[in-house]
């Protein structure tokens, strides 16, 4: 035991069921009275009081003079801790009815007892000082349950809110509302306890919905594969056997629906359940106790000669003698009447002997005949709990089977030294052939996904799926009570569009922390509580490392080290940890993350504090070497021992996340960094918020990147930290760049500004790259370039190769928006390999992506793209999306997506050109991403126009340019502008693509940048809708000498075509055919079929191939069979309809 166990360790939180019991007006009945005669009224009360208490393994915490308290879950825990109160309060209104009635004879007054009972989270343990202490709890919880007791009427019992939800399948209740109660702040629910209502089954649905059987059909087939042996006399012995919440109910319940349809068609066979309940293991048949009642509506207090009525009338078709027989020995069992007890029995040797033959005999004729000899399904279900006198008597039972049609289905815990073992090596050993055994594995993956999504709406649960499989692992019922505690809690709501059974989250719903139900809470603690001392205090500790940890640190934290070993020993055979070879040698793993959790809240706060300082010192001591990798370990231990070294600790690891792209770790080090620096009230640190704004910035949270870019600047200026406050400021413009440009511009100028006041070559480097980038993004790709090969000079003479490489990515995208593509694919290879050089992961997957789009994009069809191989550019775009994803970089997977689509589309894979664009669209406006949304519509409205779709291809254009016009960035206003010129040309509507055009484009707009190059096409385009091919010619050329270096035109096949059409209406057929074969020769060169299909029409229509008058026309017929090509990879039939169609007619009318 530490030292801190010592002192006040030994308390522990606890949920907790509460029982307050006093005597009603008992100040005027002991005016009334005599104290002696008082006394000894108590005296039998007390009596009355405290035997049911002890009977349902309740602890007396305090007599108070005409009052009891009680306890029901600690020191030791139950998992049916509230159901086991309430039934003691039960039977105490029961068994102080006698007195009641004693008192209202002898003294002529009324005495009765009222009942509160409260479960909550309390601190249990020993109070007082060393003179006097007692062991009790503290908490609201206990207060809650006496001022319920006080709300009581006379010989009733309210129960408050969290105690009615834990037992409302076992007790009918009477709503009492909403009571106001002295010194509580607001108003709590209660209810009145009515009666106890008998039960078998599955007992929890999800507030009255039943989820699927997931995961269970094999184990299901065998059990319907056994029922089904019944009808041809063949009996048999099934044992379920698995963890608590494996499914074993549910498999049962499964069946008992299989029989009701059986039943429903006609068939015989009777079905007997039973549940087994924890208490009735305390005493000598108590679990045989429990279903004689059930079988024959025998009730607790019912006298001999009502219980020799019901099983007379029970057991009418069977012989006088045998009816004789079992009266006598179910008498005896439930020890009423003159029978002598069970207890009594078998406490009288050889008499007991002969107890136990005639209750064997009986019990096996009243089975084999329950039926009239016809099939029988005996369940017994949580037999883990039966009591060993009833376990045997079952083993007796099971030779049944071998001549007589009863199917036993027993389902239990693997729990070591229970009864129920005997079971298992008596089937192992005598059933071979009529014996199932089926062990209930965890879910797979894919099936916990499965069961949460018949629950939650995966739309909108996807980040509580996680948390929620997080903590239930693959146990169904832990997935099922996590889900209805958030149901009970108000964080799921109904829903009128969803599955029928499926809920969704609320609205504004918090579920950053999702904790363990109380019903789970008990089940786990109940196996916790039934460890030795010294051994649960070492499983303590334990939880406070994590749910994985070592020996070696465990021992390190020890006041005990030398019985680690041991004790682990123990804890793993009880199947509480596990051995993990994952992790190294010595280390070791929770079996379940919820006994972590569980354990872990048993601590008072005060302790844990003391054992994360002491973990968080011993890490430091055992692994001084690498201390870095452990940085984030060491920091969250100091954090919840208020430590300020965890800073320090949280911020190195923080580093360490983001250099490895592991934001969302970066932002949980970070936060709890913050959180701690407030708390204790500490200088805030720069770093932290500037680390945390860099990962949200990566995870794509704008809002939240540029509320910590602020704090760090408000930071950095509040202790004249001038580097920092740089940082910040660059950060900031930097993240403005995805939402508005013209904000990002003040930024990254006061950043600039910043570090020319540092005098920091290096930082005003950095500087001048993101005003490069910003200049591209205005229209000033001249200025870019400049700002770009400055930094770029900068970097190389200092030598700073990760700034290099920053230089050639964004210089390259610069020469990339200026026009130049080749260009730009040759300093993105330079930028490639330095990435690669230095692990520069985000930097290499941007590379990666735009080397893509240097290959060919729809949105750069004026100047020729790089060459290469296309489906290496398509390897690039993946790799880069790979790499985005690892890395958690969102805005990174957007890209690599939009490249992608505009890959696929200009290839003619329209299909795979939608899918990538549309969910590059859909992750965009997810994570805020304005300019990868309009990037991503752009795509879409190529797609659609391409698939001659104009009015879904003018839609996605506008809202492009809706979205363009609130960023600021000139190059995506021209691009959207010039896809809504081209649709509405497309649709007739020449004078509206006209005005359009002219927002953006000037007659003096110069070509030195690849937007307003496009948008001088779409000018080549209207003239020639127009009727002056002339002017489009020239144009066209215009855009073609533009070119540097020099290019033949078939290194542009999109302005070659556009040239061949523009000459051909002018007469010029020769100069049109030479153009149209500089267009076709291009299209083939780089694999893009559909502006072959096009050119190949305009052929088809100038000079017609027929080998003989009157044949078709090959081109036209090899455009067709294009088309055919294309419509084959398109999935939506009506979509692939429509474009055969329209693509047909323009083959027709010749392109």
């Amino acid at each position: 035991m530490t030292s801190a166990q010592r002192d006040g360790g030994a308390r522990e939180r606890r949920v907790v069921t509460i029982l307050f019991c006093d005597v009603a007006g008992s100040t005027s009945i002991a005016e009334q009275l005599d104290p002696e005669e008082w006394a000894e009224i108590m005296h039998m009360a007390f009596d009355a009081l405290m035997r049911p208490i002890e009977r349902y393994g309740g602890t007396i915490a305090r007599l108070m003079g005409d009052a009891v308290l009680a306890f029901f879950g600690a020191p030791r825990a139950h998992e049916d801790d509230p159901r086991r109160a309430i039934l003691a309060a039960l039977d105490i209104v029961a068994e102080v009815a006698p007195l009641r009635d004693l008192v209202r004879q002898t003294y002529g007054l009324e005495f009765n007892v009222r009942i509160g009972i409260n479960t909550g989270d309390v601190v249990v343990g020993e109070f007082g000082s060393a003179a006097m202490n007692e062991y009790t709890a503290m908490g609201d919880a206990i207060n809650l349950a006496a001022r319920l007791q006080q709300q009581a009427e006379p010989g009733s019992i309210l129960v408050g809110e969290s105690t009615y939800r834990a037992t409302a399948p076992f007790f009918r209740f009477e709503p009492v509302g909403r009571l106001a109660l002295r010194g509580k702040a607001r108003a709590e629910n209660a209810y009145r306890v009515l009666q106890s209502i008998d039960v078998s089954g599955r007992l929890w649905d999800i507030a009255g919905l039943d989820a699927p059987l997931v995961g269970r059909a094999a184990e299901m087939d065998l059990l319907c594969r056994a029922y089904e042996g019944l009808s041809a006399g063949k009996g048999h012995v099934a044992c379920l056997v698995g963890d608590a919440g494996m499914g074993k109910s549910r498999l049962i319940s499964h069946l008992r629906g299989y029989w009701e349809d059986d039943r429903g068609r006609g068939g015989d066979v009777a079905w007997l359940e039973h549940r087994v309940v924890s208490f009735a293991g305390l005493e000598p048949y108590g679990a045989l106790r429990q279903r004689l009642r059930r079988v024959f509506g025998i009730a607790r207090h019912d006298t001999a000669e009502s219980v020799h009525a019901k099983v007379m009338r029970a057991t009418q078709h069977f012989p006088p003698a045998t009816r004789e027989r079992a009266t006598r020995i179910i008498t005896a069992v439930l020890g009423v009447g003159d029978e002598a007890s069970p207890a009594q029995a078998i406490s009288e040797g050889i008499a007991a002997d002969a107890f136990r033959r005639e209750l064997t005999s009986v019990m096996r004729e009243l089975l084999r005949g329950w039926n009239r000899g016809k099939p029988v399904v005996f369940v017994s279900d949580d037999h883990h709990l039966i009591d060993l006198a009833s376990e045997e008597l079952v083993v007796d039972l099971l030779q049944l089977i071998d001549d007589a049609p009863v199917l036993f289905v027993l389902a239990f815990r693997p729990e070591l030294g229970s009864p129920v073992w005997k079971i298992i090596e008596t089937c192992r050993e005598r059933y071979e052939s009529g014996y199932s055994e089926i062990w209930l594995a965890p879910l797979a993956a894919d099936e916990r996904m499965a069961l949460f999504d018949s629950l939650v709406r995966s739309d909108d649960g996807q980040r509580l799926r996680e948390r929620v499989l997080e903590k239930a692992g693959g146990n169904p019922l832990f997935i099922e009570e996590i889900v209805r505690s958030l149901i009970d809690q108000g964080y799921l709501e109904p829903c009128d569009d969803c599955l029928e059974q499926q809920w969704r989250v609320a609205p504004h719903a918090d579920l950053s922390q999702v904790t363990i139900p109380s019903t789970l809470h008990a089940l786990i603690l109940e196996r916790v509580d039934r460890l030795a001392p010294e051994v649960r205090q070492h499983l303590q500790l334990a939880s406070v490392i994590g749910r994985s940890f070592s020996r070696s640190l465990l021992e390190a934290i020890s006041d005990a080290p030398g019985t680690v070993a041991d004790h682990l020993a123990v804890l793993t055979k009880l199947d509480l940890i596990t051995p993990d070879a994952d992790l190294g040698v010595g280390a070791y793993s929770f079996r379940h993350p919820l006994i972590q959790e569980v354990v872990y809240g048993t601590l008072i706060r005060r302790f844990r504090s003391e054992v994360h300082r002491r973990i968080g010192d011993a890490i430091e001591r055992l692994y001084a070497g690498r201390l870095d990798e452990r940085a984030g370990e060491i920091g969250w231990h100091y954090s919840q021992a208020g430590d300020e070294r965890a800073v320090g600790w949280l911020i190195k690891a923080a580093e360490r996340a983001g250099s490895v792209g592991e934001p969302h770790a970066a932002i949980n080090y970070t936060t709890t960094a913050i959180e701690l620096t407030q708390r204790l009230g500490l200088q805030p640190l720069p770093r932290a918020y500037q680390l945390r704004a860099e990962a949200a910035e990566l995870v794509g949270d704008f809002p939240a990147a540029s509320r910590d870019f602020a704090d760090a600047i408000e930071a950095a200026r509040a202790i004249s930290d001038g580097e920092a406050e740089w940082r910040a400021l660059l950060g900031l413009g930097l993240a403005w760049t995805s939402r508005d440009y013209r904000v990002a511009g003040d930024f990254l100028h006061q950043a600039l500004e910043r570090a020319q006041t540092l005098g920091h070559p290096l930082a005003v480097a950095h500087s001048l790259n993101r005003i490069g980038n910003w200049h591209s993004n205005i229209g000033q790709p001249a200025a870019a370039v400049r700002a770009h090969e400055e930094a770029l000079a900068v970097f190389e003479a200092a030598g700073a190769q990760a700034g290099r490489a920053e230089s050639l990515d964004l210089l390259a995208l610069a020469r990339f928006m200026a026009g130049d593509l080749r260009g730009s694919d040759a300093l993105y290879e330079h930028a490639i390999a330095e990435f690669r050089g230095i692990n520069e992961r985000r930097g290499l997957a941007s590379s990666l992506a735009m080397r893509t789009a240097a290959g060919g994009s729809p949105l750069a069809t004026t100047v020729p793209p790089a060459d290469g191989d296309p489906d290496r550019r398509t390897r690039y775009a993946l790799e880069s999306l790979e790499l985005s994803r690892e890395m958690g970089w969102q805005a990174g997977e957007v890209y690599a997506l939009v490249t992608l689509a505009g890959q696929s589309m200009l290839r003619g894979h329209y299909q795979a050109a939608l899918e990538y664009a549309s969910a590059g669209h859909d992750r965009a406006v997810e994570i805020g991403h304005r300019q990868w949304s309009i990037a991503a519509l752009c795509l879409l409205g190529c797609t659609m126009m391409d698939l001659l779709q104009f009015e879904e291809a003018y839609e996605h254009y506008c809202a492009a340019l809706a979205n363009a016009n609130q960023t600021g960035s000139e190059f995506w206003r021209r691009t959207s502008t010039a896809g809504v010129t081209d649709t509405l040309l497309s649709l007739g509507r020449i004078d509206e693509a006209r005005r359009e055009l002219d927002d953006v484009l000037r007659d003096n707009d110069r070509l030195d940048a690849l937007a307003r190059r496009e948008c001088w096409l779409r000018r080549a385009r209207i003239a020639l809708a127009e009727g002056d091919p002339a002017r489009c010619v020239e144009i066209v050329d215009m855009l073609h000498q533009a070119i540097q270096p020099p290019v033949s035109l078939d290194a542009v096949p999109h302005l070659a075509l556009l040239r061949a059409r523009a000459l051909a209406a002018q007469g010029q057929l020769p100069d049109a055919l030479v153009a149209l074969d500089q267009a076709t020769a291009g299209a083939r060169r780089y694999g893009w079929r559909p502006l072959l299909w096009r050119a190949l029409a305009v052929r088809s229509a100038i000079a017609p191939d027929r080998p003989e008058p009157g044949d078709p026309d090959r081109r036209a017929a090899a455009a067709s069979g294009l088309v055919a090509d294309l419509a084959s990879e398109i999935s939506d039939p009506s979509l692939r309809s429509r474009f055969t169609e329209s693509a047909v007619a323009v083959i027709a009318q010749g392109g």
